[in-house]
């Protein structure tokens, strides 16, 4: 059945004005639906995908798509209708997104039609959470009740699969056509081998509920969850270790670029970071409190994440900072960055006697904010982090840190 017909004039185009932050820009534009999910193919193409209960009217599902990295983004679909829990592409042309109890939508236009696929004869209408395509013919749908089914057709045909689990499951992801893990409520974990004939349990060791799994490759992938857990495994999943995420916060999604940078965000506009797999996490500043949902990236610089209440953020220049050795320092102390002159950039360190919420700014001779290098919550320690200042102009300026109550000053001179 036909859902949207071509929306050429219908289209709405939502202009965006940008707030400029260092590390995390929030993009904002005239909806307050909430995004559930975020998917893009490279650094122009992409889609959102959630939507509203608006009292009196029901629900209402709302698809975005931009083709220029987010600054505008063009309405495909906001109309009454299931809200949109996931959306997953292959390619800039096919594309699905479900929603709801056996809600099931693909396009093969990139998103400017929708069709409804049927997902079984076998009463395969259970409440779908998370959605994975390997290709444009192979793929998973899980949800309520533990359930999983397959398609290897694009999506005409679904057949069930033996989750081994009753358990509600949140999220799915495979590496190839074989091997795949599932995750959901009351920390339950599945993995197959085999494409999802069959399906084992992995231990957990937790109750809590689990929202997001990603791998980067066979043996190295996390799990992340309610009230901040976080697991990783280095074995694909015989053995899952507990991190220590530095937050108790609710955390929706996980991202990793390689098997040592990867982001989580979550509830009360929670981003965390790690450079080291995640043996150390640092929070990172998405000045908004709202509950983010999703989160993904293209390249190990170049990310977005969507939330309730119309969020949706980008970063193409992450800021992140160093550790450097083990010794926790007595205060707090700027150093002098190094090389200094230099052209274009310099080191800066800052020492933390306790875990603080940092701010390292830039400012020119007339006391103007040149720009922010950082801002976030490392943990106690000595950490460095680098100014590329490729784009400015030749002078004095000065390097400006705070820290709760303390406020240090250097000055460094960049020559060109």
């Amino acid at each position: 059945m036909k859902i949207m017909l071509h929306l050429l004039i219908l289209t709405l185009i939502f202009n965006v004005s940008v707030r400029a932050q260092q590390g995390w820009t929030k993009i904002e534009f005239d909806s307050l639906f909430d995004f559930n999910s975020v998917y893009f193919i490279n650094d122009s193409i992409g889609w959102i995908a959630g939507g509203d209960y608006i009292s009196g009217q029901g629900q209402f599902a709302a698809i975005f798509k931009t083709n220029n990295g987010g600054v505008i983004w063009d309405s495909l679909i906001v109309r009454q209708g299931i809200i949109r829990e996931d959306i997953f592409f292959v390619n800039d042309s096919i594309g699905w997104t479900v929603g709801g109890v056996g809600d099931l939508w693909i396009t093969k236009n990139g998103g400017i039609d929708w069709d409804t696929l049927i997902t079984g004869t076998g009463g395969h209408t259970f409440h779908f959470t998370s959605i994975y395509f390997i290709n444009e013919n192979i793929g998973w749908l899980v949800g309520y009740g533990g359930e999983i089914i397959k398609t290897i057709d694009g999506g005409i045909n679904w057949f069930s699969q033996n989750s081994g689990t009753s358990n509600t499951l949140n999220s799915i992801y495979f590496i190839n056509d074989s091997t795949g893990w599932a995750v959901g409520e009351t920390g339950t974990i599945v993995k197959t081998t085999d494409g999802g004939v069959t399906w084992n349990t992995q231990n957990s060791n937790t109750k809590f509920n689990f929202n997001s799994v990603q791998f980067v490759n066979d043996s190295t992938g996390w799990i992340v969850g309610n009230w901040g857990i976080i697991l990783s495994t280095h074995n694909g999943g015989t053995i899952w270790n507990r991190q220590n995420s530095i937050s108790g916060e609710h955390l929706k999604s996980v991202y990793f670029v390689n098997d040592r940078k990867g982001w989580t965000v979550g509830y009360g506009g929670t981003i965390l970071n790690t450079i080291n797999g995640g043996s150390t996490w640092i929070v990172q500043d998405s000045h908004v409190e709202n509950i983010l949902k999703a989160i993904i990236f293209i390249n190990d610089h170049t990310g977005w994440i969507v939330g309730n209440n119309g969020v949706i953020l980008k970063t193409n220049s992450p800021t992140l900072i160093s550790a450097i050795g083990r010794i926790t320092p007595k205060s707090f102390c700027l150093k002098h960055n190094y090389p200094n002159p230099f052209n274009p950039k310099t080191t800066i360190v800052f020492e933390l006697p306790k875990f603080s919420k940092v701010k390292i700014s830039i400012f020119n001779l007339s006391g103007q904010l040149v720009t922010e290098i950082f801002s976030g919550i490392p943990q106690a320690g000595n950490h460095s982090v680098t100014w590329d200042a490729s784009d400015y102009s030749a002078g004095i300026y000065f390097i400006k840190m705070m820290a709760g109550d303390f406020i240090e000053t250097k000055k460094c001179v960049l020559l060109k």
